[in-house]
């Protein structure tokens, strides 16, 4: 049966990665976009007039909230919290009662102390969950990504960066790189995410919780070394020349049981990866 999607983000790095997957194949597609980038008909502008009409006029079976401000470049705790929480509170209210729609929201494992991104983003799923716990809102299934890599990743994200620097040579300033953490091939976090959310749709549950990554951490300076030597670069690697960040986390990792659960595994490991990134090939 064809379901009517809803989604924020689509042009994000994941929303991108979404597409290559089966997940909207004989869908319909409503995107949520910013102002002054309206291509089709039925695109709905955030912030736009009558924005709740325009969200409960397109009906959305599944609502998809990928947009994210992860504050890194200068910005405005006003700007954060619009795409954090505003934006998906809206569409959330919007639907209030709507038991039938699947709300997917990405949020983060990172802890609400750590920045102005982690704090709004569980601040929405905090209140999404209160809502449909108080039957106010729709299904609601929370994906907990970890770090996705891959081609053409953005600049900003950590191994992206470190390779852009390797393949030119330069000297990296690190911090003592003793956290781990855990990376997951963007095609595999893509795949997760698309099976996530069909087997949520499927199911009872009126609230859910899943986590995605590859299930394996590893330390930052072995990442970044191990980078270094698949590149061939003669970038020096400077760990201890940045300081750790206040409340930083020093392991993290994906627990995969639920998805385990549901028979998804990853298939792609760290090494072939990165052996992929610095090849500059595609899909695999």
């Amino acid at each position: 049966m064809s379901s009517r999607f809803l989604v924020t983000g689509l042009s994000s790095y994941l929303g991108q990665w979404l597409q290559k997957t089966d997940l909207f194949k004989g869908h319909s597609l409503v995107r949520i976009i910013r102002p002054g980038t309206k291509i089709l008909k039925t695109d709905i502008e955030y912030p736009g007039p009558s924005f709740e009409e325009q969200v409960q006029a397109a009906a959305p079976d599944v609502v998809l909230h990928l947009a994210t401000n992860y504050g890194r470049d200068p910005k405005t705790v006003g700007q954060i919290a619009s795409v954090n929480f505003d934006l998906p509170y809206r569409i959330f209210q919007a639907l209030a009662g709507r038991k039938d729609v699947v709300f997917v929201n990405c949020d983060t494992k990172l802890p609400r102390n750590i920045s102005d991104y982690a704090f709004f983003k569980g601040a929405f799923t905090e209140i999404a969950e209160r809502l449909v716990n108080s039957q106010k809102g729709p299904r609601l299934l929370t994906l907990k990504l970890e770090h996705f890599y891959g081609p053409d990743g953005p600049a900003h994200h950590f191994v992206s960066s470190v390779a852009g620097k390797l393949r030119r040579n330069e000297d990296i300033p690190l911090s003592p790189g003793t956290q781990t953490r855990d990376f997951v091939h963007i095609q595999d976090a893509a795949e997760a995410f698309a099976f996530a959310v069909k087997k949520f749709s499927a199911s009872p549950h009126p609230v859910l919780n899943v986590e995605i990554g590859s299930g394996e951490q590893i330390q930052i300076k072995t990442l970044v070394e191990k980078m270094k030597a698949i590149s061939g670069a003669g970038s020096e690697l400077l760990f201890g020349a940045i300081p750790m960040r206040p409340n930083e986390v020093m392991a993290s990792v994906a627990d995969l049981s639920q998805l385990h659960s549901w028979g998804w595994q990853p298939k792609i490991s760290l090494e072939q990866g990165l052996r992929q990134l610095f090849a500059n090939e595609g899909e695999f």
